[in-house]
């Protein structure tokens, strides 16, 4: 978890994992009007791996939570989505969220895990 500024890149390619249906898809031109953006408003949290930014959906309110991994890493998520960005580290503080690259969208492919408790 981390609270660092994220900068946001504008229209970028994102893939969005579905918690519901635990499906992941990549999602071409993303811009701050899109329904995502309308979920993740600051402050939010957000994890990494390697250089792949995930940013649960925040939710306020009881929710049930559902367990996601990610080859290890675990992920407190309450919403019904993970976006997840490529990112980069600008003077050591402030992180840019960038298009995901697509060797990072199948890494994610394989290596994500729902567990139902």
């Amino acid at each position: 978890m981390n609270n660092l500024p994220v900068i946001f890149e504008k229209d970028i390619s994102i893939g969005l994992l579905n918690v519901k249906t635990k499906q992941l898809k990549m999602i071409d031109s993303v811009d701050e009007n899109h329904e995502v953006f309308k979920s993740i408003k600051p402050p939010f949290d957000w994890y990494y791996i390697n250089r792949i930014m995930l940013i649960p959906e925040p939710m306020t309110g009881v929710r049930e939570y559902k367990p996601v991994f990610i080859n290890g890493l675990e992920i407190e998520c309450v919403g019904d989505f993970i976006a997840c960005f490529h990112f980069k580290v600008y003077k050591g503080e402030v992180k840019i969220a960038l298009s995901l690259l697509l060797p990072e969208f199948v890494y994610l492919k394989k290596h994500f895990l729902i567990t139902n408790l």
